[in-house]
């Protein structure tokens, strides 16, 4: 068992080397299972995209519109507290 643990200490090979190829290995293997997985993915159709866009932009002028509302509707209350707390 020693001489097994002494002759891997003794590789010619030096460990920055080894740390770059294992790195090359990783990116090879990271692109390939990227690969995979690209084929795996159910892409949307052009009707599912046009209605989820739709949607989302429906969403947003509500929630915009909404939140400018009662921004409104607090600047009007705390500027009249205002008015009414300094008289």
């Amino acid at each position: 068992m020693a001489k097994a643990i002494m002759a891997a200490e003794e590789s010619p090979r030096g460990p920055s080397t080894n740390i770059v190829a294992r790195k090359i290995q990783a990116t090879r293997q990271f692109y390939r299972d990227v690969k995979l997985e690209m084929k795996r993915v159910t892409w949307p159709t052009r009707e599912e995209v046009v209605q989820t866009t739709a949607v989302t932009i429906l969403v947003v002028c509500f929630f915009g519109y909404f939140l400018w509302g009662t921004n409104w509707v607090l600047s009007k209350l705390v500027s009249s507290l205002i008015n009414f707390l300094s008289n």
